[in-house]
């Protein structure tokens, strides 16, 4: 905390003192609540974070304002008024007068240190659990690249769901070791196990398959397989047959990303023989679903497409096409993979279809393929737009990756849906800190919560914020 802060606040402290003592004979009730402010105006005059500081100031002059206006007529009221508030009113303002004046300090000369504490004061500001828990575990991954393990693990640590704390804690491992020390890396994937082990759904095989899967790619295929099998016991167990096809379809995509080719397409037979159990032509078609994507996924699309076709349930059948698409899309295959959209007749998961192209085709540099899929949803599926995320916004992304920022930034402004809107902000100002470019990366990240004033705005910024400091890892690390 600031010295000429402390020393004000130090003197509001004896003043609440003094008057403690000359009110011995006011409302019990009154004493009781000044008795608990004293101790949150020492607990913040001993808080070195400024945003803790000032949370813990306002709550201090809640409660003198409690105390003025349930109990007007005592003499502690009458003293607080003339004196007390004022006075912690004017910390406030210096303390929140310094915090404005290090934003922007911070984003005229940006550093890891400074964008992370803003992003830091941001993430506190988000209502919305999952949203708070996707930006600490992007600070924490920040905080692992820069090697500062203990705050990182501190951060993961506040996130409350242990799916989320599990993903956290991959990121940390993951930077372990690629910093060489697999001792550790080691350690703290069984750390992600022993959280994903306590997530009681379905989710828990899910993260376990995302640790196999890091685990792989930061070269110990050893603990991937040794991962994958507790995938598979985990789903022997469960009494449903549909439980176990979903297990293998993920395990099959992880064995096929580590070059285990034929064990993945053994993986997805061994699926497809457990579909001959299932008596409910709606659980078959669910579970043919699992392994159409999963050989769509390790490109055996051929196979994809004649799973498809046992599909009974029209739904389950043009879900499964939708993927076959997307997959066929993410290969490069943009004439194969509208064709399939075409075969789609449910407009919902046509436009899905579409959705992903336009992605691939966006990711691919080809802008103008990918608007000219934009408008061919635009003008014919504008209702199902409604339940996805809008086409523009994989362009806008795109268009920033390719370095044209106002050609992003003028996308962005058409999206009409704010969540989007402010979603593609966030991932402009990602793509200019990725290039270097961290004053106007922080000027859009700033710009998100200006334009569009909700929870998600909040949380849109913060993990804007949170990414701007992942890219700074890079240039930080090159200057030391």
């Amino acid at each position: 905390m600031h010295q000429i802060i402390r020393q004000t606040i130090s003197h509001c402290f004896i003043l609440c003192f003094a008057l403690l003592v000359a009110c011995t004979s006011d409302t019990e009730q009154a004493n009781r609540l000044f008795v608990e402010t004293r101790a949150i105006i020492k607990q913040a005059d001993s808080e070195q974070d400024i945003e803790k500081e000032i949370t813990l100031l306002k709550q201090v002059k809640a409660n003198f304002d409690t105390i003025i206006n349930d109990y007007p007529n005592t003499d502690l009221a009458v003293r607080l008024s003339v004196g007390g508030v004022e006075e912690i009113e004017q910390i406030i303002n210096k303390a929140e007068a310094q915090l404005a004046q290090r934003q922007v300090a911070c984003f005229n000369e940006p550093d890891f240190d400074c964008v992370l504490e803003q992003a830091q004061i941001a993430v506190d500001k988000i209502e919305d659990e999952l949203s708070k828990a996707w930006t600490l575990s992007e600070i924490a991954e920040a905080q692992a690249k820069m090697g500062r393990f203990n705050a990182a693990f501190a951060t993961a640590d506040k996130i409350k769901d242990e799916g989320d704390k599990t993903l956290a804690l991959i990121t940390i491992a993951e930077a372990q070791a690629k910093m060489g020390d697999e001792k550790s890396a080691r350690q703290t994937f069984q750390r992600a196990i022993a959280a994903a082990s306590k997530i009681k759904n379905r989710l828990q095989a899910s993260a376990l398959i995302t640790i196999a899967r890091v685990q792989a790619t930061t070269g110990d295929k050893k603990a991937a397989r040794q991962t994958l099998q507790q995938v598979l016991a985990i789903a022997d167990k469960s009494e449903h047959e549909e439980d176990k096809i979903s297990a293998l379809s993920k395990i099959a995509t992880v064995q096929a990303e580590m070059g285990d080719q034929q064990v993945a397409k053994q993986s997805i037979q061994r699926a497809l023989a457990i579909t001959d159990k299932i008596e409910s032509e709606n659980d078959k078609a669910s579970a043919l679903g699992y392994i159409t994507w999963a050989q769509a996924e390790i490109g055996d699309i051929q196979a994809a497409l004649a799973t498809a076709s046992k599909i009974a349930v029209g739904r389950q059948k043009t879900w499964s096409l939708s993927l076959i698409a997307k997959a066929q899309a993410k290969m490069g295959r943009f004439k194969v993979a509208l064709a399939t959209a075409d075969k789609i007749k449910d407009e919902n998961y046509k436009t899905f279809a579409l959705s992903a192209i336009i992605t691939a085709q966006a990711e691919a540099g080809d802008i103008k393929a990918a608007l000219a899929t934009a408008d061919k949803i635009e003008g014919v599926y504008v209702w199902a737009l409604k339940n996805i995320t809008s086409p523009l916004k994989d362009i806008a992304e795109a268009q920033a990756e390719m370095g044209d920022f106002k050609a992003a930034l003028a996308t962005a402004e058409k999206i009409e849906r704010e969540a989007d809107k402010t979603a593609t902000l966030s991932a402009i100002a990602l793509a200019q800190a990725e290039m270097g470019d961290f004053k106007a990366a922080l000027a859009t990240a700033d710009k998100i919560d200006r334009e569009v004033s909700s929870p998600k705005a909040f949380a849109d910024k913060a993990y804007a914020l949170a990414d701007i400091a992942l890219a700074l890892v890079k240039i930080e690390k090159q200057d030391n």
